[in-house]
């Protein structure tokens, strides 16, 4: 079988196979197959039985009276959950003027590395990031150092991690149940969108990070970025996503006393994170402040659509919304359709870097 990654004409096949949804437990899976949509087993969905109308309209009813107490409940669940948050900020605030936070702000000036960081996110996006390790060694030849955060051997076992370490040289893997979790915030569980914002905030041991999702394809060699102008001034940088005026619940503002940044500003873009530089030295309050966001998950995200538009919301709880920087660029300039949930982002001089 040819290699698939012998030549770059042959990543367009790739990117499709990173967009089936395809599951392996094992990388070593990944390199011996290329799987499309046309592979893919379609089940049938099964036929619905049809019941008396007596039944279903009963049905129906208790459904609805259910559904109206798990409101009440929920909106009750809210409300204590905000006033908690609230009183955590408080908390929060008083450790930043601490001198254990002192110590910490000094750790994170003497780190002098930089590279990319992959959040595995679970066995389903196993393959999906060895594709993007193998193109960023094998077709782009990038040297930039690779640490892979994982959740627990369940997501990464240990197989998979020897195997990923020897096939490429520079990869490192970090469990995040084996980084000391902060004392100073409630415990909280390290997966999905919140183990991206846990990697860049304590398990990373790089200074400056690129922080790319599982799913995202470099097109071209990253390592550029961290040179740029803009990001070595501000400290991070942040690319917009594919939609604008997105919608995000006024309330994730209002309740910690912020006007809503798109008031007055006509089009808003909110915030793409399958790829964002951030200097963790330069902004070591605005990372304590993401991890107090991410680590109430299950109140933020679906108020902000995940974690991506908590970066900014950090910089606003830090004091310095001014110091957030997202490049002007929009994806929606260069290209006017979009399928299979691709976004195309531009780097400074509009060039394409990322597929993801």
């Amino acid at each position: 079988m040819q290699d698939p990654l012998s030549s770059g004409r042959h990543l367009t096949g790739l990117f499709k196979w990173t967009l089936t949804g395809h599951k392996t437990r094992n990388i070593v899976e990944a390199e011996e197959a290329i799987i499309t949509a046309d592979d893919m087993p379609v089940e049938e969905e099964p036929k619905a039985s049809r019941q008396p109308e007596a039944e279903t309209k009963a049905g129906s009813d208790k459904a609805n009276e259910d559904s109206e107490e798990g409101q009440e409940d929920a909106a009750v669940h809210d409300v204590i959950i905000r006033h908690d948050m609230l009183i955590q900020r408080g908390d929060l605030q008083q450790y930043l003027e601490s001198s254990a936070f002192e110590g910490r702000k000094k750790s994170l000036r003497v780190l002098r590395g930089q590279g990319i960081v992959f959040a595995a996110g679970g066995r389903n996006h196993i393959a999906n990031m060895f594709i993007a390790i193998r193109v960023l060694r094998d077709v782009l030849h990038s040297k930039l150092p690779i640490q892979i955060v994982f959740n627990g051997d369940e997501e990464l076992d240990r197989k998979n991690q020897e195997y990923l370490e020897k096939r490429f040289k520079g990869v490192t893997c970090i469990n995040a149940q084996e980084v000391p979790y902060p004392e100073h915030h409630r415990t909280s569980e390290r997966k999905g969108f919140a183990l991206k914002a846990f990697a860049l905030a304590y398990a990373t041991t790089f200074r400056k990070v690129l922080l790319l999702d599982a799913d995202n394809m470099p097109l071209v060699d990253p390592g550029p970025l961290f040179l740029d102008p803009a990001f070595r001034d501000a400290g991070n940088l942040f690319w917009p996503d594919y939609w604008y005026n997105a919608w995000i619940d006024e309330s994730i503002y209002s309740m910690f006393g912020f006007p809503v940044p798109w008031d007055g500003n006509g089009l808003h873009h909110t915030t793409e994170s399958g790829q964002l530089l951030f200097d963790r030295a330069a902004q070591p309050d605005v990372l304590e402040w993401l991890w107090f966001l991410n680590s109430h998950a299950n109140y933020v995200y679906p108020r902000t659509g995940g974690d991506k538009d908590t970066y900014k919301l950090a910089f606003y709880l830090a004091g310095r919304p001014e110091d957030f920087h997202q490049v002007e660029h929009w994806p929606r300039d260069i290209m006017r359709s979009v399928s299979n949930n691709v976004s195309l982002a531009p780097d400074f001089d509009t060039r394409l870097t990322c597929l993801g």
